[in-house]
Formats: structure tokens, C-alpha cells, sequence
């Protein structure tokens, strides 16, 4: 059809030259032709000019690749103040190692002139060092600029971010980070992991290759894994299948109810676009997500996540749809005597701000809601914060920022909380990781864990008698640390000692018997027991 116009128009034109000539013999003096201006066609890239190739893959937001690109260029010419540059806006842009980026920038810095974003990038290479006076001050130096000036406002957000981060590095949270390893994490982005009640079953994104096609962003589509728990440890994660992953689109899980049988996805492919869907999940099975009613997705706007309570009566999601404080907000819908969506309301200045509100995600008890902005008191990028439904009402308190490192001037986007509280899941940019962005196990300390209580009967082999003054000595056995010392009751044989998740040996001392060990593991996740039997005998001397 596109042709075929052009065509018609094509042909009506020449129509009136030919008719503009024909009648211009009878006239003394022809019109003038009003110039219309002619924009250029764009310039066609030599694709066997490498750097009009790195250039255009980085004028295209495809990063990773141009660093490739880049770093060939380098290769032999290793003070180029513009290849140096844009290396560093690469590392600052990616997730391929952003600490790398201070490096290439410091080089680049010999040319003053070699970039006008030069300044801003730098400082936020400096951030990733937590060297944010510095940053300030490149900042500030930026400003300073004609392209600084018109980013004043948003400029002037990154130094309130960097006081901000001075203020919460001065209390880091008391937490540990567990990659989880190989059997969920990859070489490529893995991100926004959920968990059901009990930690029984992982659920979380991936840009890895498998099964998905190429963007034009250098990035693969995304697709959602599981994986189960079996003896306290993740099992190899699994791409759901077909019923919602696609080879060409986006499909990203977004939430898991508490009990694990429905789940919140978020497409952008041929289902819909910025969308949010439900799908039911029975046993091992998910069935064909659907798509939620116009209160919840708007259509000419982006729903880029959900979560929705334990009791299952309310659906928090956040958008960018007219009428909010600002950029994503996050709303609240009630579940309506139909089965329906009621109409969104948006939380407020509580939760919300001017910047981007996003990743809301309830607690399993479904009293704090935990969600990511860059507004608040960021430290830089997403940050994740909590807000607590006030008694007898539901209204939110005041956002309050879960604190470094679980924050840092990375994007921290998403953190999903166990049911008692001492483990939660998210995505981070960390040293040990398998490459971008990896999946972590938080164990806050300050939370107690789950204890199993451990108790038997210790007899003598063969003749049931019961050893007079036993006792059972505890050891870590990581550390090989006394965990305690137990006595062993002289009329009944019977013991008890409560123990937090690890592996134990078990010691026991009599007189008159052999000594004896026992090997335990107390498990956690979905294979946690609240209670062990372990009878023990012991041979006499």
C-alpha cells in the first residue's frame, strides 16, 4: 500500500511538471517554487569500517557489542582518548564489569574536549568506586557545560544521590550474600527472582541464548526459569516451556503469590505489550497466563510489574499512565465481588515520587510492601525500599531504604522476603558472580532462622542399657566450632538440642563406651523439618 502511494504521488508530480512547462510558454515571468527543506538520507555504514561499525552499534544502544568493538580498536592504539571514552561509557552502560570503566576514563581524560558526557560519565564510574566526593565534583563540572545545562535538573539528582550514599554506607545492614550458583545462574543477565512460601520453588528471568532470538540491543529475549528445592539445594533450573515463553518476544515473571498458585508475568510480545498477565499454577503444571482487565492495564500505557497479596484480594502494579506523582508509580486495585479488578488508586507521596516507582512486591505476611525508585534517598540508580501498611488502615507508611550493601550505586531493582524474614532473593552486580547479573541469597543476622529441634534415645548396642553420665558435644562442621554441649538424661537415655540450618557432627562421651560420632544436616528452603529424631548406640569399651 506504502508503494503504491508513493507511486500515485510520484506520477501526480510529474503530471504538473509537464503541465507547469506546458503553460509556462504563455507567461512572462513564472512563479517562484517555495524551497522545501530536504532531510538528508541517513549516511549507509561501511560495515568494513570497524569504527563506523563500533560507532553505529553504540549510537544503537548495543553496548556490549561496540565494547568488543572498541576494545579491538584499542588493540595497538592504547592511548586514543576516544576509544578509551567510549570503552568507559560501555563498562558504565553494561553490566559486563562497570568497575573496569574508571580505568579507560582516566585514560581518556588527556583530551578535555573528547566527549561532551564525558564529566557525567566519569563521575558515575566514580560512584561504582564509592568515590562520591569526587564524583560530586565532576558533576558540578559538568553542569558547568552548555549539555550539562540542560541536564541541570537531572544532574543536580545524581549529587543528592551521592549524599545520600555517604549518609547510608556510614550503617551497613548486617547481611551475608550466597550466590547460588551454577545451577541457577549463567554467564548472562538472571534477575528478578521469587520464591513461594517455604522457599519450595525459585522462579526468576533470563537473557541467556537458549531458546531466544538476538535484539537489536545485542541482548536475547527474555524467558522465565524455575527451579525446585530437593535436600535444602536448587536443582537446575528449567525454562518453563512454551505455554509462556516465546523464542521472539519478552516474557518476564514479575510475581508469585504466597501459596505459589498463581503467578504474575509482564509479555512484550505478539500477547501484548507492557501488560500484566496471571497465570495459574497447579502442581507442576502453569497454565496459559491471561491478560488482566483495562483497570489494571491501560493499553496506551506501560504495566511493567505486579504483585498481588497473600489473601489474594489486592493486586499492586506499577505504571506510567497519566495522574501520577511522576515517571512509574505504583497503584493498589481490589479484588471485586465478580472476580474482577477494581479501579487502580496510586499510593501516594509515601511510596511515590517524581522519579520512577517500579518492582512493587508484598511480603509474604502481606503487611510490607518492598518496591525499587530512584527517588527518595536513592544512592544511586534503583534503589529498594519498604513501606508498611499502618495499622487499621490501608495506607502506607513512609518509605524507608533497606540500606547498603544490599543497596548500591548500581540498579538494585528487586527483593523478594522468606516468610519469617531472614533470607530474601535478588539480582546483584557482585564480584564472585557467574557474569552480569547474578541471583543471591541475603541472610539478614540480625533475623533469627528457623531451628529444627534434633532429640533421640542413647542406649547401649545390643542390651538397651542406658549410659550413666553421657554426654553429646556439637560441632560445626564447616568451622569444626563447638556449636554446645548437651547431657544426656541417666534415667531415660533421652536428649534434645535445637539447631539452626548447617552441617553438625554429633559427639558423644560416656564412660565405659567407645566413642561415638554422628553425622547431621539440618536443611532449610523447602526441605526445612521442624523436628529430627536421631537414636543413637554405643559399643561398650
Amino acid at each position: 500500500m506504502v508503494s503504491k502511494n508513493i507511486f500515485i504521488t510520484c506520477l501526480l508530480s510529474i503530471m504538473f511538471i509537464h503541465l507547469t512547462d506546458a503553460t509556462a510558454q504563455t507567461k512572462t515571468t513564472p512563479a517562484p517554487k517555495a524551497k522545501v527543506p530536504v532531510t538528508p538520507a541517513p549516511k549507509a555504514v561501511d560495515m568494513n569500517d570497524p569504527v563506523a561499525v563500533a560507532d553505529m552499534k553504540f549510537n544503537n544502544k548495543n553496548f556490549e557489542d561496540a565494547l568488543a568493538d572498541y576494545l579491538k580498536l584499542l588493540d595497538g592504539n592504547e592511548k586514543n582518548a576516544f576509544y578509551n571514552y567510549r570503552v568507559g561509557a560501555c563498562y558504565v552502560e553494561t553490566n559486563v564489569d562497570k568497575l573496569k570503566a574508571k580505568t579507560f576514563l582516566e585514560l581518556a581524560s588527556t583530551d578535555p574536549n573528547v566527549d561532551k558526557m564525558f564529566s557525567y560519565t566519569y563521575a558515575k564510574s566514580l560512584t561504582f568506586h564509592l568515590e562520591f566526593d569526587k564524583a560530586i565534583e565532576q558533576f558540578k563540572k559538568f553542569i558547568a557545560t552548555p549539555a550539562g545545562k540542560a541536564l541541570e535538573k537531572e544532574v543536580q539528582h545524581q549529587i543528592d544521590m551521592c549524599l545520600n550514599a555517604k549518609e547510608l554506607i556510614k550503617a551497613p545492614v548486617a547481611v551475608t550474600f550466597e550466590n547460588l550458583g551454577k545451577e541457577i545462574n549463567s554467564p548472562f543477565a538472571d534477575y528478578s527472582p521469587f520464591i513461594s512460601e517455604g522457599e519450595g520453588f525459585l522462579m526468576f528471568n533470563s537473557l541467556r541464548p537458549d531458546n531466544s532470538v538476538k535484539k537489536a540491543d545485542g541482548k536475547y529475549a527474555s524467558n522465565v526459569y524455575i527451579s525446585s528445592v530437593k535436600e535444602g539445594k536448587w536443582q537446575q533450573c528449567e525454562d518453563i516451556g512454551e505455554t509462556v515463553n516465546t523464542n521472539e518476544g519478552d516474557e518476564e515473571v514479575v510475581g508469585v503469590c504466597a501459596d505459589g498458585n498463581t503467578l504474575i508475568f509482564s509479555f512484550d510480545n505478539k500477547e501484548g505489550k507492557g501488560n500484566v498477565f496471571v497465570g495459574p499454577k497447579l502442581n507442576n503444571q502453569i497454565l496459559k497466563p491471561y491478560k488482566v482487565n483495562p483497570n489494571i492495564n491501560s493499553e496506551k500505557y506501560e504495566e511493567s510489574s505486579a504483585s498481588i497479596s497473600p489473601d489474594g484480594k489486592t493486586l499492586y502494579f506499577a505504571s506510567n499512565r497519566p495522574g501520577g506523582l511522576g515517571g512509574f508509580d505504583i497503584y493498589r486495585a481490589l479484588i471485586l465481588p465478580s472476580g474482577e479488578w477494581g479501579e487502580a488508586y496510586n499510593l501516594g507521596p509515601e511510596v511515590n515520587t517524581a522519579y520512577d516507582e517500579d518492582f512493587p512486591n508484598i511480603s509474604l505476611d502481606g503487611y510490607t510492601l518492598y518496591f525499587s525508585s530512584k527517588g527518595h534517598n536513592s544512592m544511586g540508580g534503583y534503589d529498594i525500599f519498604k513501606s508498611e501498611i499502618l495499622p487499621d488502615t490501608l495506607n502506607f507508611g513512609a518509605a524507608k531504604n533497606v540500606g547498603y550493601p544490599i543497596n548500591t550505586p548500581f540498579d538494585d531493582k528487586n527483593l523478594c522476603i522468606s516468610s519469617k524474614g531472614r533470607y530474601g532473593y535478588m539480582a546483584a552486580l557482585r564480584k564472585e558472580g557467574q557474569g552480569d547479573l547474578d541471583i543471591y541469597r541475603i541472610i539478614f543476622k540480625g533475623v533469627d532462622s528457623e531451628l529444627t529441634i534434633v532429640k533421640g534415645v542413647l542406649k547401649e548396642f545390643k542390651t538397651e542399657k542406658i549410659p550413666s553420665n553421657a554426654m553429646i558435644e556439637v560441632f560445626e562442621s564447616k568451622s569444626n566450632n563447638t556449636f554446645g554441649q548437651y547431657k544426656v538424661n541417666a534415667a531415660t537415655g533421652k536428649y534434645v538440642m535445637i539447631l539452626p540450618p548447617g552441617n553438625y557432627s554429633l559427639d558423644v562421651m560416656a564412660p565405659g563406651y567407645k566413642a561415638h560420632s554422628e553425622k547431621i544436616t539440618i536443611l532449610d528452603k523447602g526441605s526445612f523439618v521442624p523436628t529430627m529424631e536421631v537414636n543413637m548406640n554405643l559399643l561398650p569399651e
